[in-house]
Order: structure tokens, then C-alpha cells, then sequence
């Protein structure tokens, strides 16, 4: 349930909420896994197959590692598979997002749609499993950083636990100094979901990532088809 009147912060996720995750990740995820086969004994085929990403539709399977994991924990993962060792993937991680593009990897008119919410909502903030550094980058990217003072991620200095546990939930209502329940939280996962509902703030979900419509409706989870649609939901 959502309790619109209350609502005084909005804590939104990154990949697959404010971004569309496949056209951003897929290729990275591509490029990564194919400069790791250059220096690695294990082929590309074969660390594909462990990584659960189809070379032949260039798209990581959406119940992967590399859909649900944070990027510090997709890093382990890769030198585990590839026998690489860590500082060797978090260099190849590292030059790939360089070129990642997100140019036009979101809704059209998402500045607009900041600026509208800014005026209705006193706080904004970011609440990801990728790092802070490539979450401001990403906001920055679609020309919406400066709506946003409050970012929440995976290479915090702050000692708190990713999603699904409550911690950036918390954290963003102790800066902001708001309750959990005047905080909506959006996002496209499960592990959103249940960040939001441990941490007792209100919640919506978007269609435009891991959960389809008909799982949100299972669940009686109100979902929208992607943020376009978050203006007229709060009105």
C-alpha cells in the first residue's frame, strides 16, 4: 500500500528504473567477458556459460549473478570463473565502464520530469548496487544529477548493507531526516521490494527492469510501466 499524501522523499534505483538496464549492461557485460578471454585460460564460451550471459542474443540471463549482485561481488565472481586475479578484473571492469554510454538510455524527457518533481518533493536520492561514482555518472549522463543531492551505493564510506537489507532506506531517512514511511521507494527488483518493506517505507514498482507486470500483480505490488508514468501516480 502507498499512502500518496505522506509521501515527502523518493529513493529511487538506478539500472532498470531511472535507466534501461539492457541497452547500458548488455554490452558491457559482453565486452568484460571477452577481454577476460584474452588473458584467460578459459574461453568465452565457456565463461559465458558461468556468468549466464547468451553470446548469441548478447544478453545476461535476468535471474543471473550479473543482474542481482553488486558490482564488488561481480568482480569476485569474475576472477573466481576466469582464474584472474582481482585486480586484473576490477582493471578490465574499470576501462569498460569508462565507455559505458547512457546517453538515450532512459525515458524520454527525464529532465523534465525531474524538474517537476523537484518542486513537489523536498528530497531525491539514489539507491544502487553499482558504485556511487558510476551512479553520479549515470545522473549526471541523463542531466538529472543536480535534482539529486543523495546517493546511496556499493563503494560508500558509510558502513552499510546493500540491498535487500533496509540500511540505505535508513540511512537516506536519518540525512534527510524523514521517517521510512514518508519515503516512496522505486524500483525494478525484488531486492527493492524488500528493502522498502524491511525498512517499512512505501513502495512502487516499475516494469521496466527484472519483474514483469504480471509478478508485481501477483503480489498486489502497484507497478508502473517506468518512471514517465510517476507524475500522474502522485497526483
Amino acid at each position: 500500500m502507498t499512502n500518496r499524501k505522506k509521501i515527502k522523499a523518493i529513493l529511487f534505483d538506478k539500472d532498470g528504473t531511472l535507466i534501461f538496464m539492457e541497452q547500458v549492461w548488455n554490452p558491457y557485460y559482453r565486452q568484460v567477458l571477452e577481454d577476460l578471454s584474452k588473458i584467460s585460460k578459459i574461453s568465452l564460451a565457456e565463461l559465458a556459460l558461468k556468468s549466464r550471459f547468451n553470446l548469441i542474443s548478447n544478453q545476461a540471463i535476468k535471474s543471473s549473478f550479473l543482474w542481482t549482485a553488486n558490482s564488488s561481488q561481480i568482480i569476485k565472481y569474475l576472477s573466481e570463473i576466469s582464474e584472474i586475479s582481482l585486480n586484473q578484473v576490477a582493471a578490465i571492469a574499470q576501462k569498460n565502464y569508462k565507455n559505458i554510454n547512457y546517453h538515450n538510455s532512459s525515458i524520454k524527457n527525464i529532465e523534465k520530469l525531474f524538474q517537476n518533481l523537484a518542486r513537489k518533493i523536498d528530497f531525491l536520492g539514489i539507491a544502487t548496487m553499482d558504485s556511487i561514482e558510476q551512479a553520479k555518472k549515470a545522473t549526471k549522463s541523463l542531466k538529472v544529477d543536480s535534482y539529486l543531492t543523495y546517493y546511496y551505493g556499493d563503494n560508500s564510506v558509510d558502513n552499510y548493507a546493500l540491498k535487500p537489507a533496509p540500511d540505505m532506506v535508513y540511512k537516506f531517512s536519518e540525512d534527510i531526516n524523514i521517517l521510512p514511511e514518508n519515503i516512496l521507494v522505486i524500483g525494478d527488483s525484488w531486492l527493492d521490494y524488500e528493502m522498502a518493506k524491511s525498512a517499512e517505507a512505501q513502495f512502487v514498482g516499475v516494469e521496466s527492469g527484472n519483474v514483469l507486470k504480471s509478478e508485481w500483480q501477483n503480489l498486489k505490488i502497484k507497478s508502473l510501466r517506468n518512471i514517465s508514468e510517476l507524475e500522474n501516480f502522485l497526483n
